[in-house]
């Protein structure tokens, strides 16, 4: 209703909108048809009058969307002539509203029959072969389904408690990404703590070697080991496979004369060394040089990389005698040794 604006009290001191509600009936509405009403000023009379309006607008057809494949649904013809028949619907005096009235309790009639259509499992009969595989073992896991009366939960099956937790999604994480190995870092307290922290990176395979740096998604000129230009930069081509890592290990085995297997991965060479009964006195000395080693390699392959001029690596052996000699007389409480034992062998002297 236009004009000016009204406001009705009832009994239950409750407001009401829509004058037209209560001042125009319904049925004057659908007897007459499409109409507007305007409510005008007092300034002519002693009450507000209402001027009723009728007018004939056309804004074209309806979309009505309907599809092709209903019609040859089972049971769409039913639907149909069963609520144009016998259907309810909100009736009214006029014909034109009756037919609209009757095509919107149409359209609700067939959205119940199209949802119940969607609902069902079966909606055509299964064409064999792969389908039947899947329905088989879709019915076998349902079977396997017990309804119990609680609330519905979700459940981790990642953990034995079955409830979630972050903690439980970063253990299942770290198991997925991290590398796993039964045997714990030895803490050396003759080498530095830089040496132990990055003999623990080594065993956890967490050297930003060009291929672990490939691995993480970070772009790389090149992926073959500097030192030797052969082979692809890995922690097992670096400490164990490079032409210069080889080097160094027959030098040290020939210096200590032992046959170390240096051909093993880090892992394996410290559960070697672990295993042998027979050095027991020795093992802080043997895996001090071990550290030392994997260090000086590590050392030169980044002045390979980062210095103009490479490194020797003939002196590689003699930095490795000279830094173990410093550590051990200044960080080894428990004993000493001269310079010239220390030279020829200093397993000989423990």
């Amino acid at each position: 209703m236009g004009g000016y604006k009204f406001t009705r009290v009832d009994r239950s001191c409750t407001k009401g909108s829509r004058l037209d509600r209560f001042l125009i009936a319904d049925s004057t509405w659908n007897h007459l048809g499409p109409m507007t009403a305007v409510a005008l000023g007092r300034t002519i009379s002693d009450h507000h009058p209402i001027l009723l309006r009728r007018f004939t607008a056309d804004y074209g057809p309806i979309p009505f969307k309907i599809y092709h494949s209903w019609f040859q649904g089972e049971g769409f013809d039913n639907v149909v002539s069963e609520f144009w028949s016998n259907g309810y619907y909100r009736r009214s005096s006029s014909s034109l509203i009756n037919f609209k009235n009757k095509l919107q309790g149409l359209k609700g009639a067939i959205k119940v029959w199209v949802n119940a259509r969607r609902s069902r499992i079966e909606r055509r009969p299964l064409r064999g072969g792969i389908e039947d595989d899947q329905y088989n073992k879709i019915c076998d896991i349902v079977k396997q389904v017990t309804i119990v009366q609680s609330d519905d939960s979700w459940r981790w099956c990642c953990d034995t408690m079955d409830s979630f937790s972050v903690n439980g999604v970063r253990k299942h994480l770290d198991c997925l990404s991290l590398p796993s190995h039964y045997l714990a870092t030895r803490w050396n307290k003759i080498v530095p703590r830089k040496v132990n922290i990055h003999v623990w990176r080594l065993i956890k395979d967490r050297l930003p070697t060009r291929f672990n740096l490939w691995f993480r998604g970070i772009d790389n000129v090149s992926l073959i080991c500097p030192m030797c230009s052969n082979g692809l930069e890995s922690i097992y081509h670096t400490m164990c496979e490079c032409i210069i890592a080889v080097k160094v290990w027959k030098s040290v085995a020939k210096w200590l004369d032992l046959n170390l297997p240096f051909q093993l991965p880090p892992i394996e060479f410290l559960d070697f060394v672990n295993s042998q009964g027979n050095l027991h006195k020795a093992k802080d000395v043997l895996f001090t040089i071990i550290y030392t080693a994997w260090w000086e390699l590590w050392r030169f392959r980044n002045e390979s990389i980062f210095r103009l001029g490479k490194k020797r690596d003939v002196r590689m052996v003699d930095s490795i005698i000279h830094f173990l000699y410093i550590w051990y007389q200044n960080r080894y409480k428990k004993a000493s040794m001269r310079w010239d034992d220390w030279f020829k062998n200093p397993l000989l002297f423990i």
